[in-house]
């Protein structure tokens, strides 16, 4: 489970075009842990190992799908944005980096020059 967090200067009506780096950094000094706060946490609300690792949130400002795999349990996140294929090899290199993907991803990548997966069969 995630920590959250609430925010009073964050509200549904925000105009995103006066949010500045200096504005979010003052707003978060007033930030409060709060169970049914409007901000999501990467913390884990309990560090059950003390090894500081955190769950990833990732803001994505245009169109995703997120499809399950044919893997139970495991899903494929098509972005809807065009990327220079160095620029997509070193997010793959990262997310691997961070064992977000296995590292047969990059290889797929670096022989094939482009990301494949399998998605489950559609019934008739």
């Amino acid at each position: 489970m995630r920590m959250r967090f609430n925010n009073p200067d964050l509200d549904d009506d925000a105009d995103s075009a006066e949010i500045t780096v200096e504005t979010v950094r003052q707003s978060h000094k007033r930030m409060v842990p709060d169970p049914s706060g409007n901000l999501m946490s990467s913390k884990p609300a309990i560090d059950a190992f003390g090894t500081g690792e955190q769950l990833p949130i990732f803001d994505l400002d245009f169109e995703c799908e997120l499809v399950p795999s044919r893997t139970s349990g495991h899903y494929h996140l098509y972005v809807n944005k065009y990327v220079a294929p160095c620029k997509l090899r070193a997010v793959i290199a990262a997310m691997v980096d961070a064992g977000l993907q296995g590292q047969g991803n990059l290889a797929q990548f670096d022989a094939d020059g482009m990301q494949l997966a399998r998605f489950k069969a559609v019934s008739a």
